[in-house]
């Protein structure tokens, strides 16, 4: 009995000791790591988004899901080839401007009409209008899964020469970020340009342009108060962004990452919201602290120009068919336009 106690007392010591290996030779699950590109520069307005949606996914998975943002398109790809990219898997998830998709997928440009969705006001009562629709077309179509769509901020003017009246337009060489906005440019007699963001500055700088239709946090991000310093606070359009993952990588998480996903971004959209509420009027002083003339343009000229605007809406309408048609006069009559 006695030397069974012993082998028992030894047996249970050597069982311990084996747990203990284990315990300190088993090793923690590595870490899945995402590459998100975005092409907006890291001094952005629309950054502090971002690295929010990133922190808010670790914090979600205990840190087992590590997305690195990459800026100004920094892994090589431009942002017009942010859909195709994160389609074919190129990098993992990106920050996708829809106005830069038109070739590959047009409907998302209805958010770029001018005057048709002026800021996150109008934009939030139409939203439900908008975004089940995208969210299909794209899951469907390009094999992505979005996660989040948010209005910019309103795409006003910036000019290195005073705009006072119509005449003013004329041959005025404007940068525009996307169809509607050259349309409407175009019908006033302006000269679209389409730049790369990361080249607009030099472009005023040498006179390859002399205004750009942006938003005020983009002008002061880019500095470009230095080369054009009147801003006209006429609310051209209200861009769109989405979030998107690309369908592969997604479905190899596992399921709580996976909603973990759209759960971080259900916490961000209403710390974007918040802030387009304030950010816009905020960004506008800055530019005035910059030396920037800020004013509205005068009230007839603004007429005018809104006058060139149920046309194109209407053109656009009749380019993408019935379904485009019927979001159209959805949000139209929402807004009373």
């Amino acid at each position: 009995m006695k030397v069974r106690g012993v082998l028992s007392s030894s047996l249970l010591a050597l069982t311990l000791v084996v747990s203990t290996l284990a315990g300190c030779t088993a090793k923690e699950p590595e870490a899945t790591t995402w590459r998100f590109s975005s092409g907006n520069a890291q001094t952005s307005y629309v950054s502090p988004w971002v690295l929010h949606f990133i922190e808010e996914v670790k914090e979600r998975t205990d840190g087992q899901l590590i997305i690195v943002p990459f800026f100004s398109s920094e892994l090589g790809v431009s942002s017009p080839d942010f859909l195709r990219a994160t389609s074919d898997g190129l990098f993992e998830c990106c920050e996708l401007l829809t106005s830069q998709t038109v070739g590959d997928f047009g409907l998302p440009s209805i958010i770029d009409l001018p005057f048709l969705i002026g800021n996150s006001v109008e934009y939030a009562l139409v939203a439900d209008q908008v975004e089940p629709i995208l969210e299909d077309k794209l899951s469907e179509d390009w094999e992505v899964v979005p996660l989040v769509f948010f209005p910019v901020h309103p795409q006003i003017v910036e000019s290195k020469v005073p705009i006072e009246s119509m005449d003013d337009l004329r041959g005025l060489k404007i940068r525009t970020s996307s169809v509607g906005q050259s349309s409407l440019w175009q019908a006033a007699g302006a000269s679209p340009v389409t730049i790369a963001m990361p080249e607009i500055y030099t472009s005023l700088q040498r006179g390859v342009i002399d205004a750009v239709n942006t938003a005020a946090g983009v002008y002061l991000a880019l500095k470009l108060f230095e080369q054009a310093k009147y801003v006209y606070t006429i609310d051209v359009s209200n861009g769109l962004l989405a979030y998107i993952v690309n369908r592969d990588a997604y479905d190899a998480l596992p399921v709580a990452h996976q909603q973990a996903l759209h759960d971080a971004a259900e916490a961000t959209r209403p710390v974007i919201f918040a802030d387009l509420a304030a950010g816009y009027q905020g960004d506008l002083l800055k530019c005035r602290d910059a030396g920037a003339s800020v004013q509205p343009l005068p009230p007839e000229m603004e007429a005018q120009l809104r006058a060139f605007a149920p046309s194109i809406w209407d053109a656009w309408g009749e380019l993408h068919g019935a379904e485009a048609q019927a979001m159209l006069d959805g949000i139209r009559q929402t807004l009373h336009k």
